[in-house]
């Protein structure tokens, strides 16, 4: 037998690990792999949770098989690192995740596994390292822990100088596993006692009596660094008042100090939640059974809904890019691994993930709503329904001004895509939809617009009548000529009052054809004189023939409609101001009917007036 690697003599190790096994050490490494990715999944999860169940079971499963073929299994830990055979196996340096700088802070340097060891005792080992975990790191004791436990298939080795400490703050009883020896009564019963002068807490120095010192250490370092102070009082060679612990100062220097609050602060950057992403993409990456590597995956995202559903739409989205980096990056090329990582991109966009975040709005959320559409950006169209029924429900400004942001990238990108979010059941996100296209003005925004010719809604019709208006040119007049059409006659008014131009003028032609038949004469005087005065601001040949004979229309007996129509024309030759149209008003303040004739003078009046300040105007230097 040979001596054991602790130093333990109780602890020999058997001669066949005399010569290294490098397939024996190899499982060892994936089980230790295992036992970390384990034990970091359950600092995140419930230990009911799918993702901590599988890590257990395939934890169990290893371990049993190698104990099953080995008997035993024989770890030493290292600040840093676990090893086997004598050679380091596993490896971590981060001491604010590293799985053996956790054991080795609480003075282990050993531990074992023998056979019988089945999944409950490794649960029951898993959740005490849970619980140690999460107390501060002066409340936590792993080796304490696992003493009081007691577990049967599993052992451990801390030197007796630890354990003693140990017992001399309280511990009353004794393992009977070797790993705890027993005291001499002398030192086991000690007591050592200090007294303090709190009064003199502040004056940086706490003098203790003869027996006290004595009682920590006989002539040891206390002693020895007083008589030293003492002697550097006579010492020429020292800095005045310094002693040697001061003359070697040990305070850091600056260059010091900021690399090591560099290195806590990387410690601390990693998050619970990105160190098990990591150790994830990891595994995926180096998995060769396809079947496994699926399971990994499995677990991955469900780890993916999790974060959804609790509004963690930064870490969705490092998973996400991670995998889409993986895909491209695996260390072994297979079709059949990209087509499961392709599946897994997939599911992020489909049911199940949008009732995730479906399930996190209903919750009334707090956080950051930016992260939520930089996540959806990154999800692509298939999620852009939901972003914009989710605007609908929050309206707050802290959600809604992220929202139109990416709205309007959305309409800059694809305008037809951000109007097919319009409807009649998102009656804000409509209005805002307007807004963004009106301000595209662009005929691929513009002709967006025509959806609103369908919608139910009365106040999205009349705004989209307006943007129409405010653009102003031929798309937005075509559009707008379908409006005429509409149920409701005051956005058929408005419609007819933001036309410009007309621009087509087959379009101008069917609107005086229209005109000219018997269903206008039943439309109300607003409306013709609306639909007239746009007619005259096409200026167009045609347009005032059809307005000047209408106005010049002057039979014996006239009735109330046919004076409306002629008082339209009044309006629509106003409208149009050419010197053609003004000779017509001329000729209308002559006729015998006084309502068409005071009509034709205030136009007329109206129009040299415009004419004056027109002149006024060009007049200034």
């Amino acid at each position: 037998m040979k001596p054991d690697p602790f130093g333990n003599p109780d602890h020999p190790l058997p001669e066949e690990l005399s010569e290294f096994d490098p397939i024996r050490f190899e499982k060892v490494r994936e089980i230790l792999t295992t036992f970390a990715n384990t034990v970091s999944s359950m600092k995140i999860f419930p230990s009911e949770h799918a993702s901590v169940r599988k890590f257990v079971d395939d934890l169990a499963a290893k371990a049993k098989a190698f104990l099953e073929t080995y008997q035993k299994l024989e770890i030493g830990i290292e600040e840093y690192g676990f090893t086997y055979m004598g050679k380091a196996v596993y490896r971590d340096e981060m001491s604010i995740k590293s799985l053996p700088f956790f054991f080795y802070k609480d003075g282990m340097q050993g531990l074992f596994l023998y056979q019988g060891l089945d999944r409950d005792e490794i649960a029951e080992f898993l959740d005490i390292i849970r619980k140690e975990s999460r107390k501060p790191q002066d409340e936590g004791d792993i080796v304490t822990a696992l003493w009081e436990k007691d577990l049967a298939n599993i052992q451990y080795f801390a030197p007796d100088e630890y354990l003693e400490t140990k017992i001399l703050e309280g511990e009353e009883e004794t393992s009977d596993r070797g790993a705890i020896p027993t005291l001499p009564a002398e030192l086991a019963t000690r007591v050592i006692h200090f007294d303090v002068d709190k009064a003199k807490m502040t004056s940086g120095r706490i003098d203790l009596a003869p027996e006290d010192k004595g009682g920590v250490v006989e002539d040891g370092p206390i002693v020895a660094m007083e008589e030293a102070d003492e002697e550097a009082a006579t010492d020429e060679s020292l800095p005045t008042g310094k002693s040697p612990s001061a003359a070697h100062d040990a305070t850091l220097r600056e260059s010091e100090v900021k690399e090591i609050n560099s290195l806590i602060h990387a410690n601390r950057a990693v998050s619970a939640e990105d160190e098990f992403l990591n150790l994830m993409i990891e595994i995926i990456n180096l998995e060769t059974d396809l079947t496994k590597f699926s399971g990994s995956l499995d677990v991955l995202f469900d780890f993916f809904l999790q974060q959804v559903q609790d509004g963690g739409f930064q870490v969705s989205g490092r998973i996400i890019r991670k995998i889409q980096e993986l895909k491209r990056t695996l260390t072994l090329p297979s079709p059949e691994k990209e087509a499961l990582l392709d599946g897994f991109l997939k599911q992020t966009t489909r049911d199940q993930s949008i009732a995730a975040m479906r399930e996190y709005f209903k919750k009334e959320p707090s956080s950051d709503p930016g992260s939520f559409f930089e996540y959806v950006k990154l999800l692509g169209p298939s999620v852009v329904p939901l972003a914009a029924e989710i605007y609908e429900t929050f309206p707050s400004p802290e959600f809604r001004s992220p929202a139109l942001e990416y709205f309007r990238e959305l309409g800059r990108d694809d305008p037809g895509l951000l109007a097919s979010l319009a409807n009649d059941a998102r009656p804000v996100l409509s209005r805002e939809i307007i807004g963004i296209l009106r301000g595209g003005a662009d005929k691929k925004s513009v002709q967006h617009l025509a959806a609103f010719l369908s919608f139910s809604n009365r106040d999205l019709r009349l705004e989209a009548i307006h943007a129409l208006g405010g653009i102003g040119n031929d798309l937005a007049d075509k559009i707008l000529m379908g409006f005429l059409s509409d149920a409701d006659e005051s956005l058929r008014i408005e419609a007819a009052l933001n036309l410009k131009s007309g621009g087509d003028e087959s379009r101008i032609r069917h609107l005086i054809r229209d005109a000219g038949e018997k269903p206008f004469r039943k439309k109300s005087p607003n409306e013709k004189k609306a639909i007239f005065g746009f007619l005259g601001r096409t200026r167009t040949d045609e347009a005032l023939t059809f307005l000047r004979d209408i106005l010049l229309k002057n039979p014996f007996f006239q009735s109330a409609k046919t004076i409306e129509a002629r008082l339209a024309a009044v309006a629509g030759l106003e409208s149009m101001a050419t010197p053609r149209a003004v000779e017509a008003l001329r000729l209308g303040s002559e006729v015998r009917t006084r309502k068409v004739r005071e009509a034709c003078a205030r136009a007329l009046i109206n129009l040299s007036t415009v004419s004056a300040a027109r002149k006024g105007e060009d007049r200034k230097p």
